[in-house]
């Protein structure tokens, strides 16, 4: 495998990574928990008065809170952990000559889609955008490579 078919191969398995946190999230939030990470004000039984509700585990939506909160984190942190991987991926896709190749291979690497729905998406052939992406990938690790020769 060459060069730009590792690192962007790198950067979908960071964006499925990052899409399973997402749907976690997304899941936790639809079951009816706390869908903010803002303290809710609640009443106080017997009087007039108004408090944030508390964020402990002895109240069930201080705990939902914390447990979004718990996920937005790792999301945060596992972005940043790949920061560099994500920033080398996005100037391999920019090597690449032709908009549309830069399309297929943004949609498929970064935002984590099939060839088939990118085809969908942009009115070609499944055949013609799996064709593309090859050729383009091939391209882009020949250049690589002679980058490489070229330093050295």
């Amino acid at each position: 495998m060459g060069y730009a078919r590792d690192t962007l191969e790198k950067r979908r398995n960071v964006e499925l990574e990052l899409e399973a946190i997402r749907r976690q999230m997304d899941k936790f939030a639809q079951i009816g928990e706390c869908k903010s990470s803002m303290p809710k004000v609640e009443k106080v039984p017997g009087g007039e008065e108004y408090v944030f509700a508390p964020r402990g585990t002895n109240n069930a939506e201080g705990a939902a809170i914390q447990h979004r909160d718990g996920y937005e984190e790792a999301l945060r942190k596992h972005a940043a952990k790949h920061e560099a991987l994500m920033l080398e991926a996005e100037r391999v896709i920019g090597m690449a000559e032709d908009a549309t190749d830069r399309t297929i291979l943004r949609d498929y690497y970064c935002l984590g889609m099939t060839l088939r729905r990118i085809a969908g998406l942009i009115h070609f052939d499944h055949t013609a955008v799996w064709r593309r992406w090859n050729a383009v990938l091939d391209d882009l690790d020949a250049k690589l490579q002679r980058n490489a020769t070229d330093c050295n």
